[in-house]
């Protein structure tokens, strides 16, 4: 479905940026896992007029509030806890970042390529085998937070194949 949509803004008149950018937002609807909504990466960008290279990293970074002793015992141990499951661990995320800063390199703008991701999360997709199975296999981490456990259910059960998933909040 995302990659329907990146020749969808090929078929626009857009570029390779315009249809990659498109793509990553319609996968944080579809395959949330891999569409790294709250993750990062990295991208090799290709400067045709300069007949350059250039790679972005846009991996997750440390809060600026959070520091390495934040992650320490007061014996001098490492507290595990902190540093693998906790508020002071997670990573602020980077693609969101990424993908918006390539809307100078398309042709199209940033609410055209956007749109059919927004429009998708709000109106709903039905579940797949793979998106069933990954939210199946990730229950115990994504139960941790009442929150999340809650985006993930339909009618108050886990999200199974042929289930109707909308999500009003990302498409806000």
């Amino acid at each position: 479905r995302a990659a329907k949509i990146g020749k969808v803004m090929l078929q626009k008149g857009g570029n390779a940026y315009d249809a990659a950018v498109a793509t990553g937002f319609a996968l944080m609807v579809t395959l949330p896992r891999a569409g790294a909504l709250g993750g990062g990466g990295f991208m090799t960008i290709w400067d045709q007029p300069e007949k350059k290279a250039s790679v972005w990293d846009y991996r997750e970074s440390a809060p600026e509030a959070v520091k390495p002793k934040d992650f320490w015992n007061p014996d001098g141990s490492l507290n595990e806890t902190l540093a693998k499951d906790s508020r002071l661990s997670a990573g602020v995320p980077g693609t969101v970042k990424a993908l918006c800063k390539l809307e100078n390199k398309g042709y199209l703008g940033l609410r055209t390529v956007m749109n059919p991701a927004i429009v998708m999360a709000k109106r709903g997709i039905t579940v797949t085998q793979g998106l069933a199975a990954a939210v199946q296999a990730s229950k115990d981490t994504l139960s941790k937070d009442p929150v999340t456990a809650a985006e993930f259910k339909v009618n108050a059960h886990w999200l199974r194949v042929g289930d109707e998933w909308k999500r009003p909040n990302l498409a806000k």
